[in-house]
């Protein structure tokens, strides 16, 4: 999609490049290394991108969800086939963060508060390098923030992972 619209918007020197990217683009979680790597990978993009592109008059922005309040919460929570067999070190971890992710999408956002978020977005002068959508966004980051690696690490252990 960049390779399609670069082009363009570098010769009318102007444009915005939003990418959704959820929170776990900042903290990593059990279970699911796959996507929080993948999201991780569209943080450094985008934050790459930015300095790239300001020059020429192109904005790029991070839409950072926290949990969506959606009947497909479940697919977001990737993890190996092998990880679920019994016959695996980690099936126990996984059924048991499997279990809380299952009861997590009822505190979650609407994902119209993701679509009002990418229009404040677009409204802003300038546009900010991220917006977080969600209470439980803001409350992990600021959580993250305040912490040591190690005093955080055993605060998903204890109570988002419960590993």
């Amino acid at each position: 999609m960049l390779r399609s619209v670069l082009p363009l918007m570098r010769k009318q020197r102007s444009g915005v490049i939003i990418n959704i990217n959820f929170v776990a683009g900042q903290i990593g979680f059990p279970c699911s290394s796959a996507f929080v790597s993948s999201q991780f990978a569209i943080q450094g993009l985008s934050e790459s991108l930015r300095y790239e592109l300001e020059p020429f008059g192109i904005a790029v922005s991070l839409i950072e969800p926290g949990i969506i309040r959606s009947s497909t919460f479940t697919n977001f929570i990737v993890m190996a086939q092998r990880a679920k067999r019994l016959s695996s070190p980690y099936s126990e971890m996984t059924r048991k963060i499997t279990n809380d992710m299952g009861r997590m999408p009822e505190l979650g956002s609407l994902p119209v508060e993701v679509a009002s978020t990418i229009l404040k977005a677009l409204q802003s002068k300038p546009i900010l390098p991220r917006y977080l959508v969600g209470n439980d966004a803001a409350i992990l980051i600021e959580t993250r923030k305040s912490m040591t690696d190690i005093e955080f690490e055993n605060f998903v252990k204890g109570t988002i992972a419960r590993v």
